[in-house]
């Protein structure tokens, strides 16, 4: 189910179309997003597997190569993101 869809899901249970209702499509969405990772850690805990691939996010971050003053027992290159990371679940292995 597409964010759009459940966020018209969910006004439409609560009954609220009017322009002075409480619940706007943004606030909507964003309770949407903050409950997403504890309704999944529920889920896959209550199955007891994995997370499927379905609820997994593949992120491209620039890099930079840093000096390496410290011994690093990758070898000599060591790299850092540009960006910083988001974070993420903490039920399922990055």
């Amino acid at each position: 189910m597409k964010t759009k869809e459940m966020v018209y899901m969910c006004l439409d249970l609560c009954k609220e179309f009017s322009d002075d209702s409480s619940f706007t499509e943004e606030h909507v969405l964003f309770l949407l997003n903050k409950y997403r990772a504890l309704v999944l850690k529920q889920e896959y805990e209550r199955l007891k597997k994995e997370s499927s691939d379905e609820n997994k996010q593949s992120i491209c971050l620039d890099l930079e190569q840093v000096d390496s003053n410290i011994n690093n027992p990758c070898g000599d290159l060591m790299l850092r993101s540009v960006q910083k990371i988001p974070n993420t679940l903490d039920f399922s292995q990055p």
